[in-house]
């Protein structure tokens, strides 16, 4: 019973869905109510040498936790990101344990897709009607003005977006290798109604959520296609045309603005500059520069950190511009070089990237980056990117070993 509630797919449900009658003081308390179960599928599941990073990080963060103790260090912190730890080594156990199979995969996958458009839609409906609305987690017309502002199945909508853009990257992935071909957008929207329907949703889902993020991972996701070496130039051709379009079309929308802004100001590391393209936007980006700037590497706070949580106190006095201190944080893998050294900070990055990322597969690299290099430890996006793109990552080595030893037979 134990295991098959912690089962590869139970987690990716869970780390994938924000209800909102759950959500207590802004934490998904079914997160580590979850991983409680988690924890006793360990005892039933064997161990695979791939868990040995994950493992190494958590007794290196521990170690460090304990030996730079502040004012700011807490137990029940250190006990939250260990959750994160167990979890993502039951998921591996059950991944490479075979547990869940690619069909299973990427059904998953659609469905959650699927589950995020319907939510939205019923969303919308309650707000064309004037009805309360479903699952709510933020309120955005209070203090943005902007009731069409939905998160769907999210706590808000540029974590949707993030995880909608994971979802259908991985169900691509998954798609392309169940069928033994490369995945063609066009192809399969002409002979399958389904899958007409599965990129309406998607699209739905990212273009009216009002999310600038949502507007970036759509172009990345388009994109994917045509960094495939098969593809055709027409195809090419055709995409170069769409997006130039689409950019002239939306050259003057105010989410598309947000983004053109803030990408040319974080080019210049210019930290005011950033603020002032996007003050939102700034509060994911800016906290990665200024921890980056201040971060050592052979000094004792350099190895072990500066204690937990003393990254906040810096990107709370350092951030140009306004920042609510009980919120400060952010900086990704840089709040974790700062907080608790280096040693932690190269496991994580060094184990992330070795376990989510393929050559075989390029725009793995993009979402690794985005959505682990720059997202802090304690998160559960953070942690959904390592166990979808770990588990694209295996079933792409999966299939190219078994062509190998096919090819070798012959």
């Amino acid at each position: 019973m134990i295991k098959k509630i912690s089962s590869p797919s139970a987690t990716i449900i869970v780390f994938s869905i924000y209800i909102s009658f759950l959500m207590i003081n802004g934490m998904n308390v079914l997160v580590p109510a979850f991983s409680l179960v988690a924890a006793c599928s360990l005892l039933f599941r064997k161990q695979v040498k791939q868990e040995v990073w994950i493992w190494l990080t958590a007794a290196a963060f521990l170690f460090a936790t304990m030996i730079v103790r502040n004012e700011e260090t807490r137990i029940s912190s250190a006990i939250y990101s260990c959750m994160f730890f167990i979890v993502a080594i039951s998921f591996f156990r059950g991944l490479y344990g075979g547990i869940i199979k690619l069909a299973t995969y990427m059904k998953l996958c659609r469905i959650l897709v699927m589950a995020y458009f319907i939510v939205l839609v019923i969303q919308q409906i309650c707000v064309l009607v004037g009805l309360p609305i479903f699952n709510v987690i933020i309120d955005y017309t209070a203090f943005e003005g902007s009731k069409w502002k939905l998160s769907s199945l999210s706590d808000e909508p540029s974590h949707a977006a993030r995880i909608v853009a994971l979802l259908t990257f991985s169900y691509i992935a998954a798609y392309g290798l169940l069928h033994r071909k490369e995945y063609s957008f066009i192809e399969e929207c002409k002979r399958h109604k389904s899958e007409r329907m599965f990129w309406f949703a998607f699209l739905w889902t990212m273009l009216t959520m009002q999310s600038s993020t949502a507007l970036l991972f759509v172009t990345i996701i388009l994109f994917k296609f045509f960094l495939s070496g098969k593809v055709r130039m027409t195809s090419v051709l055709v995409g170069i045309v769409c997006v130039l379009i689409a950019m002239l079309a939306f050259s003057n929308n105010r989410l598309m603005k947000r983004n053109t802004d803030i990408i040319a100001a974080t080019l210049t590391l210019d930290e005011k500059a950033i603020v002032e393209a996007d003050h939102s936007g700034a509060h994911r980006i800016v906290p990665n520069i200024i921890l980056a700037k201040r971060v050592e590497a052979l000094s004792m706070d350099g190895l072990f950190g500066f204690g937990m949580d003393t990254s906040k106190k810096v990107i709370y006095r350092n951030f140009p511009g306004w920042m609510d201190e009980n919120v400060a944080g952010g900086g990704g893998v840089f709040q974790i070089w700062y907080d608790f050294g280096l040693i932690v900070f190269l496991l994580y990055v060094v184990g992330s990237l070795k376990y989510c990322t393929t050559r075989k597969d390029k725009t793995s690299y993009l979402f690794w980056f985005l959505l682990v290099f720059v997202n802090t430890l304690n998160t559960q996006i953070t942690w959904l990117a390592i166990i979808l793109l770990a588990a694209n990552k295996y079933y792409i080595e999966k299939q190219s070993n078994k062509a190998r030893h096919s090819y070798e037979i012959n």
